[in-house]
């Protein structure tokens, strides 16, 4: 009776071990099971994070590569728009040279008379007009190599504003505000340019009446931004896109090479230009500071 219990007491002693032993395995094998699906849980979000990132970066990357192919699609149009409007511009040159040559000797004719004198101005009023298209055309045919030099660029922009013929001959308004950087490495008479150009342009969207705002600062990304605003209706957005391209002009009797030549300075001196309405059209003109010395 005595054995046949200890043998009792020992086979539940063994089964309750060997249950415990399966209880504990069953928990270990759905630990590990829950592991591996974490891990591969994480492992999936992983590459899915890092799918994403590849698709933007290519997007990113076939965007860079349009881009670049526009702008060496545009480049060589450029070019061959410069060489045909240099050939057209020295056409037009010489007869006009002539045409100015007759009309002046007709002027200082004493036989003609007062009608004819005023038609004959309103001839010369026409050549001068054709002579600034065709140095506009030699200027944006020639290129942008420019020599730089110190200059004064507060007291340049003050001299343009004072002396700017169609600033005289108008109601415009002059409102400036100048700050920081004075003294600047550039070319004086590629800056001059510049600013004309935008005073003609701002001169004709207001038609002639109006204000127009010029400010100098230093920005904190290390660039002198030129900002020049006037009060007229500003760009139409079907022009503000293309309104630096050439032969595109947003008033009435421009030639459409003014801002295409501002454009042109202003990236020889490795600036950049910005346009935007507010609404009036503001021009944001930014030189890196690397290539001006303070004096």
């Amino acid at each position: 009776m005595s054995q046949t219990a200890t043998s009792l007491r020992q086979q539940f002693k063994d089964s309750s071990l060997s249950t415990t032993n399966d209880a504990l395995n069953s928990d270990n094998r759905l630990s590990l099971l829950k592991g591996i699906i974490d891990r591969f849980s994480e492992s999936s979000r992983i590459l899915e994070t890092r799918y994403q990132d590849i698709v933007h970066e290519s997007n990113a990357l076939r965007e860079q590569l349009r881009i670049k192919d526009e702008q060496m699609q545009r480049a060589t149009r450029l070019t061959a728009l410069g060489e045909a409007a240099a050939t057209i511009a020295h056409e037009i040159r010489n007869p006009l040279g002539a045409m100015t040559l007759m009309t002046s000797l007709l002027v200082d004719d004493s036989t003609i008379s007062t009608q004819q004198k005023k038609l004959l101005s309103q001839i010369t009023i026409s050549i001068n007009r054709l002579e600034s298209f065709v140095a506009d055309l030699l200027q944006f045919a020639k290129g942008t190599k420019i020599k730089l030099s110190p200059l004064n660029l507060h007291k340049l922009i003050q001299r343009i504003l004072s002396s700017h013929h169609l600033l005289q001959n108008n109601a415009i308004t002059i409102e400036q505000h100048f700050e920081g950087l004075e003294f600047i490495q550039a070319n004086e008479s590629a800056i001059e340019r510049i600013i004309s150009n935008l005073i003609t342009n701002a001169v004709r969207a207001m038609n002639g009446t109006g204000t127009i705002s010029f400010s100098c600062k230093e920005t904190a990304d290390t660039h002198i931004a030129i900002t020049f605003r006037d009060s007229g209706p500003g760009i139409s957005e079907q022009l503000i896109a293309t309104i630096f391209e050439p032969f595109v002009s947003a008033s009435e009797g421009g030639t459409g090479l003014g801002l295409a030549i501002v454009k042109q300075l202003v990236s020889a001196h490795n600036g950049s230009i910005m346009v935007k309405n507010t609404p009036s059209a503001e021009f944001t003109i930014l030189l890196p500071i690397q290539t001006l010395e303070r004096k």
